[in-house]
Parts: C-alpha cells; sequence; structure tokens
C-alpha cells in the first residue's frame, strides 16, 4: 500500500518538513490499517522507518514550539498515533533506513521496466526477510515514552486558542442513510419530525421533573410542540442538528489540523465555519463563512443533489 500528499504551490516547504510530512502519512496509514486488521490478526509490533535523519532527530526530542508551529503539530500528532496504538498492546518502534534501501525511493526518482522486476518495491528491503534482531538498523530503533503523549497533546490544547475539540475516539455513525434520503430538504423534514416526537415524548417525561434538557435542538424558544405541518425553525433547527451530528462524527483534530488555510472556527450554535476573505463582504453569514462539510459523505451528497435540482429542476442527478 501507497500514500502520498502534493505540497502546495502557494507556500514553499524546505525538504525536511515534506519528509516529516511523509511520516504524518505514514502514521495515520499505519493507524487505519492496523483499526482493519485489528478483528482478524492480532498485531504487537509495528515498525515505522523513514530515510530522514531530521526527521528522526525531531521525533527523538520532545516537541517544543521552538521549531515552529508546523514542525510541532506533527510531531505531536506522529507521537499521540503512536500512544493510541501503543494502548492497543502494540508496540511501535521507529527506526532509520539507508536510501538505497528504501522502497518508495522508486515512486519518486523513477526506474526501468526491467529494474522494476526485482526492486525492493514488491516486498521491501532485504533484511525484512530475517528477525528484527539481525536487521542493521536494530540499533538506532527506538520508542516514544508514554508519559509524553499526555503532555503533549495538553501542551497542544493549551497553545490552540482557536478550537478545543474531543479527541477520543468517536464511534458515533450518520443518522441517515442513502435509502432514507434523496435531498437535504428532505433530510430536514425528516429530522425535524424526529425532533418534534423527542420534544413531545421529553416534555411528557419531564412534567414529573425527571429530564433537564441542555440540547439546542431540545431547548430553542422558537420550536413548537404542535402537530401541525412543520414550521420554519422547526426546518431550520433540524438543519443544524445534521450539521452539528456530522462535524462531530468526521471533523477530527487531524481533519482541522489538514486545514488550517481555512481559518476554521466554531461560531454561537456549535458549527465548524470557514472565515476567509469574503469576512468583509456585503453578503449574508453563511455565504461570508460557509459550513465546513467533509467531501464524499453522505450529508455533501444530499447537498449538492439538493443544488442541483434547484438549478436544474427539468433533470436528475444519480
Amino acid at each position: 500500500m501507497a500514500k502520498s500528499k502534493l505540497p502546495s504551490l502557494q507556500v514553499k516547504y524546505t525538504i525536511p518538513k515534506l519528509e516529516l510530512n511523509a511520516m504524518t502519512l505514514a502514521m495515520r496509514l499505519c493507524n487505519s490499517v492496523l483499526t482493519e486488521l485489528r478483528d482478524t490478526l492480532n498485531i504487537r509490533e509495528v515498525y515505522v522507518f523513514s530515510d530522514s535523519q531530521i526527521v528522526l532527530s525531531w521525533l527523538k526530542k520532545k516537541p517544543e514550539h521552538e521549531v515552529g508551529p508546523f514542525v510541532y503539530r506533527r510531531i505531536t500528532e506522529i507521537r499521540n498515533i503512536a500512544h493510541h496504538i501503543t494502548m492497543q498492546r502494540c508496540m511501535v518502534r521507529i527506526g532509520y533506513i539507508a536510501s538505497q534501501d528504501n522502497p518508495a525511493d522508486c515512486a519518486t526518482r523513477g526506474t526501468t521496466k526491467e529494474e522494476l522486476q526485482n526492486h525492493p518495491w514488491w516486498e521491501g528491503p532485504h533484511f525484512l526477510q530475517y528477525t528484527p534482531l539481525h536487521w542493521p538498523c536494530q540499533k538506532e530503533m527506538f520508542q516514544f515514552p508514554l508519559e509524553d503523549a499526555g503532555a503533549c497533546t495538553s501542551d497542544l490544547r493549551e497553545s490552540d486558542e482557536i478550537l478545543t475539540i474531543n479527541t477520543r475516539e468517536n464511534n458515533d455513525v450518520e443518522i441517515l442513510h442513502n435509502s432514507q434520503v434523496r435531498t437535504w430538504t428532505h433530510a430536514k423534514r425528516i429530522m425535524a419530525y424526529a425532533l418534534r416526537f423527542l420534544r413531545a415524548l421529553i416534555k411528557r417525561i419531564n412534567s414529573k421533573g425527571c429530564i433537564c434538557l441542555t440540547l439546542p435542538s431540545m431547548t430553542s424558544q422558537y420550536l413548537s410542540h404542535n402537530t401541525g405541518p412543520l414550521t420554519a425553525p422547526e426546518v431550520r433547527e433540524s438543519g443544524l442538528t445534521l450539521l452539528r451530528h456530522h462535524q462531530n462524527v468526521h471533523v477530527t483534530p487531524q481533519v482541522i489540523d489538514s486545514l488550517q488555510q481555512l481559518n476554521i472556527h466554531r461560531d454561537e450554535q456549535g458549527i465548524f465555519r470557514c472565515h476567509g476573505r469574503l469576512g468583509h463582504a456585503q453578503l449574508d453569514s453563511d455565504t461570508k463563512n460557509p459550513v465546513l462539510v467533509i467531501q464524499k459523505t453522505l450529508l455533501a451528497e444530499i447537498i449538492i443533489r439538493d443544488a442541483h435540482q434547484q438549478g436544474h429542476p427539468g433533470s436528475t442527478i444519480q
């Protein structure tokens, strides 16, 4: 399996920073693969290699703000991922690999068809055929101290004045499914009826003083308990509920970190919005500060379908 990332054309990164980006991608990919194989294989050790001595020297030290926010955040993320994997009883070791043994080099430097047939790209460096005790890089391999992970996370949280995000693993799933909704408008109406039912149910139980309501979708002063047609405030609040749930499921600290250029903040309703150069334009607030919706999700799909049908009422989209 291979993964790559194109660097930004607007920002000139140094080679060590790009190599640190590659190490971050490797740790993310490692965590994803372990998550998928957890129920099938009992993996006790993970080895991650880099041919950058500068990156390895950064990782060996406890992250400090003097290295800059770019390096600091990625080192912290790498250490936190390693800590997360270690907590699942899987040891993570970081080591150096010489450039001539690095199978990833052929993807960037190129190789001929004949050379590729017997290239380490297919099976990795030759020393993997032996036990770790006989690897040439065995003496240089290291692990992250467990006590550093919590300190790095708390330090990062204290230094970040923009966002406070719960970093626990989120096992929530989408509220709605493709088989239930086709458009954003349809989804909001379904959620509005569900919230109306919940409010009526909780109101009946709460008459005995058993439940204290704290959710915005349950306590808004504009919402009614009637049984007639849906009102505009009900539909609007149901849309906010769907957006909040979508962001709670899909917007992780890693996503926020990868989208720093969007200047993401929470608004007063708890919705992540992107703040850019349109902030001073004479536009409505939703246009100036669009809501963050993750691509290739059900919510993104139904919003696009809704906009398409409004702009092209005579056509359909599959």
